[in-house]
């Protein structure tokens, strides 16, 4: 029996779990991207050269391969291929490309957010230099500016004066590929995400960590599950029903929807919402936590198949971390370093760079990702809290 196709748009490191899932879902998978050497393409039945964000191409190399289902990965910028094809063939399994352009983008989703009244920082929108900076007065600081369209905290910056403002907005207008970014009081707190599960635009299950980062660096890179923040059944809860309005207002299809927010004072703050997998095979803990097949459910989800069977009732348990090894600056690798006090607790590690590796950008190649289990919220805490010292990188 010939196997139904599946086209994955992206095959990097974080897009390898749903790879394989798509696979064992019984999809002969082909990946397609410009990105050749990406490691994804060895796990995939067959690698495409193509740029995903050629549209029309991508329509043709569909009809040319007889392709009836679309994942976009772990990436932003693949949902909205993924939602044009599926507008383009009537595929099930995506939204709308007008509804994740309101999802997607920063700015269509802060004005979403203001029209529903959810809760997120009230942000301002610009399209150019000019504007943006003839809002300098209006400011109160800490500022955070933001490319509407990029993630991984690419183009970010936080800022606490009108100079440095107005160094951010030229940054993050430069980097966003529409040229629009967003500005919005930066707010204090402690910084998590939430992973859920939609049928009939009801949450049916959900999954929460900490997001953690390097001192410099806005790009998620480790975490620990699950959230640590107080009141957790009234901010899940809250969570929940913002999710459903959204859901409901923009009647979204059944499958994941992520987003990040900000605890402070004990009340939550979205601040990203993406129908799109997490990096860092986030998926992957919140399946052995949950004992829910997250990745599987995902890409049924994509496929546009019926999702009614989900696992209804699973809760989140145990202690769990994610770490995804980055330099401290650039050079030759020599080794990865290991302290002994850490070893025990590592249940999967994923090397992804040989020693003697040239690091070129030490903020954002990712050299290894490690998977922990803690016997206790004590030792998981006390560990995540010095992960970069228990795991380094030597250089030569």
């Amino acid at each position: 029996m010939r196997r139904k196709k599946l086209l994955m748009l992206n095959a990097s490191n974080s897009d390898v779990p749903l790879i394989l899932a798509a696979r064992e879902e019984g999809f002969y998978v082909i990946t397609t991207t410009t990105m050749s050497d990406y490691i994804g393409h060895k796990y995939s039945d067959e690698y495409i050269y193509h740029d995903y964000m050629d549209f029309d191409g991508l329509v043709e190399l569909c009809k040319e391969h007889i392709i009836t289902a679309v994942s976009c990965g772990v990436s932003d910028g693949a949902s909205f291929p993924a939602s044009y094809l599926t507008d383009y063939f009537g595929w099930k399994g995506h939204d709308s490309y007008e509804t994740i352009g309101k999802l997607h983008n920063k700015d269509e989703f802060k004005a979403l957010a203001k029209r529903l009244k959810l809760r997120s920082p009230v942000s301002e929108g610009f399209d150019n230099i000019e504007g943006a900076l003839a809002y300098t007065e209006k400011l109160t600081y800490p500022t955070i500016v933001k490319p509407v369209d990029l993630g991984g905290g690419q183009g970010i910056s936080v800022v606490n004066n009108p100079q440095e403002y107005a160094k951010a907005v030229k940054v993050a207008i430069s980097r966003s590929k529409i040229k629009r970014i967003v500005v919005e009081p930066y707010i204090v707190g402690t910084q998590h995400s939430f992973s859920s599960f939609l049928i009939d635009k009801k949450v049916v299950h959900y999954c929460t960590w900490d997001d953690l980062n390097y001192s410099d660096r806005f790009m998620v890179s480790k975490g620990s599950y699950p959230a640590s923040y107080k009141n957790a059944e009234y901010i899940d809860k809250t969570i929940c029903e913002e999710i459903e309005k959204i859901a409901a207002e923009l009647n979204l299809v059944d499958g994941l929807l992520h987003l990040q927010f900000i605890v402070s004072n004990g009340a939550p703050y979205i601040i990203e919402v993406m129908r799109r997998a997490p990096g860092n095979w986030d998926t992957c803990l919140s399946s052995v936590a949950s004992g829910v097949e997250w990745n599987k459910w995902i890409i049924r989800a994509e496929a546009g198949m019926d999702c009614h069977g989900f696992p209804m009732g699973r809760i989140q348990s145990g202690y769990w971390g994610y770490y995804c090894l980055l330099g401290s600056r650039n050079g030759e690798m020599k080794d990865i370093m290991l302290s002994e006090d850490i070893k025990k607790n590592i249940i999967r590690f994923d090397r992804w760079v040989d020693n003697g590796f040239k690091i070129t950008d030490f903020k954002h190649q990712k050299l290894a990702l490690f998977q922990f289990w803690f016997s206790s919220k004590e030792e998981m805490n006390q560990k995540m809290g010095i992960i970069d010292d228990l795991i380094q990188v030597e250089y030569k």
